[in-house]
């Protein structure tokens, strides 16, 4: 990010946290043992576990993320944010069966835009009057603090479907009050930034097959895919209880505790010249939703409810010989019930492959319509173009 040197950007200074890359802990990905029999699958360190395969993350949920880049993430970016984690995992094989458990002994929280990143919402305050203590983070060496996950998925044919459990704790951190005090003769909260636990209950299912004898297109090879996500006891800021306080009427700890909902269908088709098109309508929800309420986890951006339908649709050139890939994924965000549109995010991506290891690829992401306060809309002078060249080997 200090390549920019663009004017007010100054979180590299300040914190070298704000840099992708700059100790072990980031650059040291995965490091474990493992022990393997036709029936177990067994595995003890520093690990990222993906659970989902959606965009927009529904059941993966094991690992935090890097979102410093929150707006501009997506399923292409999950790999390399995804932060991983040391924890204890074994799978046990049985028939069309498998069944997997995580102890997860070392939380890890994710990695949030700070004020004067690339990232960061325009609309952050850059000062607050109230008192906010350092975040209480769970810690390894308390076993109260692990997390704890299950997971069993069957095989029935063309079908594939699953469940998973996990009693987890929130990834980010909310401000709790736990007083109030004088400043200047103004009453000012006491906030304690505190992670709380959630209980995670999902779905997951695939179906793969295909469609024959259709007018243009002859056979038409089709994936279903289905992930929800129910979230129990998601703590979320109420200003209504925070105003309260703030005026004495009321000392609460400025919180609501809500259930969420997250869920998302995927309609993928392989259509001629090697062409791939998904529809993948994506849900948020909050429940029992009331007015003043903030984002929480799983719940609408900052309204009741939040619908992305996204297109994707990705196409190789013959006359490369397929090392040329052009692809274009299309975000539109409505959310209600005051917001309503939202914006529309576009990504549209140029890929080529050099050779077996080499690959070099250009991104351009642009931020059209919604007002300055919405989700894209306060983001719609931030197009931007990206880079990447790739050694795999």
């Amino acid at each position: 990010y200090d390549w920019q040197g663009g004017t007010g950007l100054s979180a590299d200074n300040n914190d070298r946290s704000a840099e992708l890359y700059h100790d072990g802990e980031r650059v040291l990905r995965e490091l474990y043992i493992s022990y393997r029999k036709p029936w177990l699958d067994f595995k003890i360190g520093k690990q990222q576990l993906a659970w989902g395969k959606m965009d927009g993350q529904f059941i993966d949920i094991v690992n935090a993320m890097d979102r410093r880049e929150f707006v501009q993430l997506e399923s292409d970016d999950y790999e390399i944010r995804r932060l991983p984690t040391w924890m204890a995992n074994s799978t046990i094989y049985f028939g069309n069966n498998t069944l997997q458990f995580l102890y997860v002994f070392d939380f890890e929280q994710d990695r949030l835009p700070s004020i004067h990143s690339p990232w960061a919402s325009p609309f952050l305050s850059e000062v607050s009057t109230d008192i906010i203590t350092r975040s209480t983070r769970p810690e390894a060496e308390n076993f109260s603090d692990h997390e704890y996950g299950i997971r069993f998925d069957r095989t029935a044919g063309a079908l594939t479907y699953g469940f998973v459990y996990m009693y987890a704790w929130d990834k980010n951190p909310v401000n709790r009050i736990i007083g109030t005090s004088l400043a200047n003769g103004n009453r000012v909260l006491q906030l304690e930034s505190k992670h709380e636990r959630i209980h995670h209950l999902g779905f997951t299912a695939d179906y793969a097959t295909t469609f024959s004898g259709l007018p243009v297109v002859g056979s038409l090879p089709t994936v279903f895919r289905v992930e929800t996500l129910y979230s129990n006891g998601v703590r979320i800021i109420d200003s209504q209880k925070q105003n309260s306080a703030r005026t004495g009427e009321l000392l609460s700890d400025g919180l609501s505790t809500h259930d969420t909902v997250r869920a998302a269908i995927a309609i993928e088709l392989a259509l001629p010249n090697r062409t791939t098109f998904m529809f993948q309508p994506s849900w948020y929800q909050t429940l029992n939703h009331k007015e003043g309420l903030g984002p929480g986890f799983g719940g609408g951006f900052n309204d009741e409810w939040s619908f992305i339908p996204v297109l994707y649709l990705t196409r190789p050139f013959a006359f490369s010989k397929d090392r040329l890939t052009v692809d274009l994924t299309l975000y539109p965000l409505i959310s209600g019930s005051d917001t309503g549109w939202g914006g529309i995010k576009t990504k549209l991506g140029v890929s080529f492959k050099f050779s077996n290891f080499v690959k070099g690829r250009l991104t351009l992401n642009r931020y059209d319509s919604g007002d300055t306060t919405d989700f894209y809309g306060q983001y719609d002078k931030w197009d931007n173009i990206g880079w990447e060249f790739s050694y795999e080997f």
